[in-house]
C-alpha cells in the first residue's frame, strides 16, 4: 500500500522544514507501532510511505489500511503552540505475479491519488477494471509523452479560417491556431487525447508558452517575407491554468519584443468555463494583455449556468457561440433563440459574435439573418497545417523546382 500524508505541505510551508521533519518522525513511529508484526513499513520519499503485507487476503489488507488511517487521523501534531489535524490517503493493491514491480507501484500510487481526489483521509483499493483508475493511469502515461513531445518538437500548429459574414466588411484573413501532436510513430494526435492530462498535471502553462512562441515565430517569418501574408487576425487558445501564472504576461511581452508582431493581430481565446472558474484572475489577466494591444475571445459561450451575468465582468472583444447551439439551430427553435439572444446581448455590449461548427450553407444563411458577425467550421474551411495554408515564398519556390 501507498500512504501519503494530506497536510504535510501545510505544516512544511507554515512552520518550516524542521516542523515537517518532526511530523515525519512522529508519523513513522506511530505507523510502525500500529502495524506491528503485520507487515513491513518503509518511507519512500517526501511524505510517502509504503507498506508490504505478506500472505494477507484483501479483507485483512483493507482492515490494516483502515487501522493505519485512523491512527494518523488521531495524531494531533503540535509545533510552537500551533496544532494540526493530520490525515492520510491510502492506496491498496494486490501484488499479482503477472505484474512487474513498476506496474504494482504505479497501481498503488494511482489508488492513493484517487483517495486524494475523492476527498482525502480514506482508503482506495485498486481494481484493474476500475474505469476511473484506468483513465488516471492513461493520463499519467501522457505526462511523459507530452514532455517528450515538447523536447523533441513534435507539437505543431494547424490553422482554421474564421470568415466575416458582413458583405460590406473589407476582405480580411482571420484564423484560429489549433494545437496538434505527432506521436512517436508520426501519427497525428488530437488535443482531446492529451489536453486533460496536461491540465490535471499542470503542464498547460508549458504548452501555452510553446504555442505563443511558435505562433509568433511563424507569423513573423511571413510578415517579414518578400511577399508578406495578408493575415490580419490570429486567434490563440490559452488554458485556464495560465490565468494564475504571473510570469506568463511578461513572457508574452518578451515574445512581442522579440518577434515584433503587431499586438492588434493577436486574439487570445479562453473558454467560458475556465474564465468563470477563475473570474478575478481571468479579468486581471485579460486587462493586462489588452493593455499591450491584444484582443480576447470568449470560447464555448452559453455552456455556463449564468453566462450573461458573468459576461459583463469580462472585458472580451468577441463571443464564440458554443457549437452545440449552432449545429441544432436549423432544427430547434430553442437553439436558434439562444443564438439570437447571445447576438442581441453581444451587440448591446459592443462585442462581436463568432459561430462555431458551421457545417452547411443553410447554417451560414441563417447566421447572416440572425446577425452573427463571423463563422467558423467545415462550411468555411477545415483545419490544415499552418505552413500549408500560408507557405513561405522560399518554400513555395522549392516545391515548384
Amino acid at each position: 500500500m501507498f500512504l501519503d500524508l494530506d497536510q504535510f505541505k501545510v505544516v512544511n510551508d507554515t512552520c518550516g522544514h524542521a516542523a515537517g521533519d518532526q511530523l515525519l518522525k512522529q508519523t513513522s513511529t506511530l505507523l510502525n507501532e500500529t502495524l506491528g508484526a503485520s507487515g513491513l513499513l518503509a518511507r519512500l520519499g517526501g511524505d510517502e510511505f509504503g507498506v508490504l503485507l505478506e500472505n494477507c487476503d484483501a479483507n485483512s489488507a483493507i482492515g490494516i489500511a483502515e487501522r493505519l488511517r485512523l491512527a494518523v487521523q488521531e495524531l494531533r501534531f503540535i509545533w510552537n503552540g500551533c496544532a494540526f489535524n493530520i490525515s492520510a490517503s491510502v492506496g491498496v493493491v494486490h501484488v499479482a505475479e503477472a505484474n512487474t514491480m513498476e506496474e504494482t507501484l504505479r497501481s498503488a500510487d494511482m489508488a492513493c491519488y484517487m483517495a486524494k481526489e475523492k476527498g482525502r483521509n480514506r482508503v482506495q483499493v485498486h481494481h484493474p477494471s476500475d474505469a476511473e483508475l484506468v483513465e488516471r493511469v492513461g493520463e499519467m502515461a501522457w505526462v511523459q509523452r507530452i514532455r517528450n513531445g515538447l523536447d523533441e518538437e513534435r507539437f505543431c500548429l494547424f490553422a482554421q479560417e474564421i470568415r466575416s459574414l458582413n458583405k460590406d466588411e473589407p476582405d480580411r484573413s482571420c484564423i484560429e491556431l489549433l494545437l496538434r501532436l505527432h506521436d512517436e510513430d508520426g501519427k497525428l494526435v488530437q488535443p482531446s487525447s492529451f489536453i486533460p492530462a496536461a491540465e490535471r498535471y499542470g503542464l498547460m502553462p508549458l504548452i501555452d508558452r510553446w504555442v505563443v512562441r511558435n505562433a509568433f515565430a511563424m507569423l513573423a517569418a511571413r510578415l517579414n517575407s518578400s511577399e508578406p501574408t495578408q493575415l490580419s487576425s490570429c486567434a490563440i487558445n490559452l488554458s485556464g491554468t495560465t490565468f494564475g501564472d504571473d510570469d506568463f504576461i511578461d513572457y508574452v511581452r518578451q515574445q512581442f519584443d522579440l518577434y515584433r508582431i503587431p499586438p492588434g493581430m493577436i486574439c487570445f481565446e479562453i473558454t467560458e468555463t475556465s474564465a468563470i472558474a477563475n473570474l478575478s484572475n481571468a479579468k486581471r489577466f485579460i486587462q493586462a494583455l489588452k493593455k499591450l494591444g491584444c484582443r480576447f475571445s470568449l470560447d464555448d459561450f452559453g455552456t455556463g449556468m449564468s453566462s450573461f451575468s458573468y459576461l459583463k465582468h469580462l472585458p472580451v472583444d468577441y463571443i464564440k457561440i458554443d457549437g452545440s447551439f449552432v449545429t441544432e439551430m436549423l432544427n430547434s427553435k430553442v437553439d436558434r433563440t439562444m443564438v439570437e439572444s447571445i447576438v442581441h446581448i453581444a451587440r448591446v455590449m459592443g462585442k462581436h459574435t463568432v459561430a462555431e461548427f458551421v457545417e452547411s450553407n443553410e447554417m451560414l444563411q441563417a447566421l447572416r439573418e440572425i446577425g452573427v458577425d463571423y463563422a467558423q467550421g467545415y462550411a468555411i474551411g477545415k483545419p490544415a497545417p499552418f505552413e500549408t495554408m500560408y507557405p513561405l515564398l522560399a518554400d513555395a519556390d522549392r516545391e515548384v523546382a
